[in-house]
């Protein structure tokens, strides 16, 4: 058998197909089908290849093009051929072997009736002359079928070995156009081969409620979110990264070197798309919306392998849909590795006043524990109690910078103050979205309060700072009041 794919997937390539068919002239035949068909499952690449260019330049295709095309790229498949061409040769020899049998089988039954007569000793010489002959050339024969055979046999076997392998060969998913299973582990293991796997992440994404949406709108409209979640995952990640179906409405993709932070950034983006997509309906112009996906997220680490990669996250994207889908979770207990963290404290953010410093690295302190829970899904108290505590410490640091520069008489307080508020009015309306989507709100928060702090520290802060020494006033007197307060 020359295709080999589980019935699922061969009505889902035949929905594609028969599309594909619909918008050219030629008659829906078995060879437009076997032509559509070895394109799409990528086993034919000079065929693939012939039909590309033709789509490319706008070809309508007639039966006579698809004609030739079976007839080009299909009919004269190199292992039949040869595989015929051996079989014809065996039957050759076969064929040959046998009249040499009946010519011998037919002398011994002579040299039989000879010996039953009284034969002299010259006679007999010659007969059993002539019967060791005849036995020689029938051993030849025989010596020379056997290893014919034996010499057959093994092309056969590397041509039973090609004919499995080429029937595997399908590494591309018809309906979607991105890799297959087997073309997923391919170029995994490609990428493992090239040392590319420090940093590297994997996200496992399935469809929420995909059965649903297939006995609500049919498989037709399931096929359709199918191939929008596949180009969303296509435009969403970088050509390096590897993108997959692995089967029905699951999902994977390698993302090589990303690190730990920007994978969840990955799977935040990719979810925030799909969960505010619409997808019109083939048979009418309406258009539905309320399609989500649920994300696994693993990260690499010495000496795991892919098959653990991708355990770990399928183990996420169960915990994922446990806690009630339309979500991404970590495997790892935490998302920061010893190589990274969210918010890392530089000596570049350092003002030159002690108390300050240590007030900007516990307020990054407490940004990066609120990503990490974030990141697992931890309990919704302890991501409330972790939210409050970090707003209630931005807006104590707020207080104790404004009285410092009270004190100092800092011309540019108006404008500082002002700064402060903004951030304050500004993490309000973001966390006014929480009830709607409390994870996508938190990463929201936290990223907007990276950039602020950091772009504020730099340039804000860093004026303050230079507007010392004055006058009869001690920065440490003050730190050590301001402790006390």
């Amino acid at each position: 058998m020359k295709y080999v794919q589980d019935r699922n997937a061969s009505v889902e390539t035949l929905r594609t197909i028969i599309k594909m068919m619909a918008a050219h002239p030629a008659a829906f035949t078995p060879l437009n089908y076997a032509v559509w068909y070895e394109h799409l499952v990528g086993t034919n690449a000079k065929l693939s290849s012939e039909l590309s260019k033709l789509l490319k330049g706008g070809a309508q295709l007639d039966d006579e093009i698809i004609d030739n095309l079976y007839e080009v790229y299909i009919t004269p498949d190199c292992q039949q051929d040869h595989l015929k061409r051996l079989i014809d040769k065996i039957t050759g020899f076969t064929k040959e072997t046998d009249k040499q049998a009946n010519i011998f089988g037919n002398s011994l039954q002579s040299y039989g009736n000879s010996l039953k007569q009284e034969l002299g000793p010259e006679e007999l010489e010659s007969l059993i002359s002539t019967m060791a002959a005849d036995t020689n050339k029938m051993q030849g024969s025989m010596s020379t079928l056997q290893a014919e055979l034996a010499a057959s046999h093994q092309q056969i076997e590397k041509l039973n070995q090609e004919l499995n392998s080429a029937r595997g060969e399908a590494m591309i998913d018809p309906l979607t156009g991105v890799l297959n299973r087997r073309g997923f582990d391919i170029a995994a293991k490609k990428m493992c081969s090239v040392g590319r796997q420090v940093g590297t992440c994997l996200l496992m994404i399935d469809i929420d409620h995909f059965k649903k949406v297939n006995d609500t709108y049919g498989h037709l409209f399931g096929d359709k979110v199918i191939q929008a979640l596949a180009e969303t995952l296509k435009l969403k990640t970088s050509a390096k990264d590897i993108v997959s179906r692995f089967g029905g409405e699951e999902f994977a993709v390698l993302l090589p070197g990303i690190g730990s932070i920007n994978a969840v950034k990955v799977a935040e983006r990719l979810r925030q798309t799909i969960e505010a997509g619409k997808i019109r309906q083939a048979n009418s112009q309406d258009y539905i919306d309320g399609i989500t996906i649920s994300i696994g997220i693993s990260t690499y680490h010495d000496d795991m392998t892919i098959v653990e990669l991708l355990d770990q996250a399928d183990k996420a994207l169960y915990i994922s849909k446990e806690q009630g889908r339309n979500r991404a979770t970590f495997f790892e207990p935490t998302i920061l590795s010893h190589h990274e963290v969210f918010f890392k404290w530089v000596p570049d953010y350092s003002v030159g006043i002690d108390l300050i410093d240590l007030q900007h690295q516990k307020l990054i302190n407490l940004m990066n524990d609120l990503f990490v829970a974030v990141s697992i899904h931890d309990k919704d108290q302890s991501l409330t109690d972790k939210l409050d505590e970090l707003l209630n410490y931005v807006k104590a640091h707020f207080k104790l910078e404004e009285a410092l520069m009270g004190e100092i008489s800092y011309e540019e307080l108006e404008k500082h103050v002002h700064y402060h508020n903004m951030l304050i009015d500004e993490l309000g309306k973001l966390l006014a979205k929480a009830t709607i989507d409390k994870t996508s709100t938190y990463f929201e928060v936290l990223w907007f309060l990276k950039n602020w702090i950091r772009s504020h520290i730099l340039t804000e802060d860093m004026k303050y700072n230079k507007a010392l020494p004055v006058v009869g006033f001690s920065i440490k007197d003050w730190e050590v009041q301001a402790a006390k307060g």
